[in-house]
């Protein structure tokens, strides 16, 4: 998995926001649409990972 640095820039969906995950990351981590994200705070840090539901 590769460590490189992606910016997104955060977009207004609804009342709620919401970022792009880029492709390159999706495939590589095989995110699809319905796929689960964990989000975890950490300090000043968002922390997103792959999760099963």
């Amino acid at each position: 998995m590769s460590q490189n640095i992606s910016v997104s820039k955060v977009v207004k969906l609804g009342n709620s926001l919401a970022m792009v995950l880029p492709k390159e990351m999706c495939e590589e981590l095989n995110i699809k649409k319905g796929t689960y994200l964990g989000i975890q705070l950490v300090g000043e840090n968002i922390i997103i990972k792959k999760v099963l539901k």
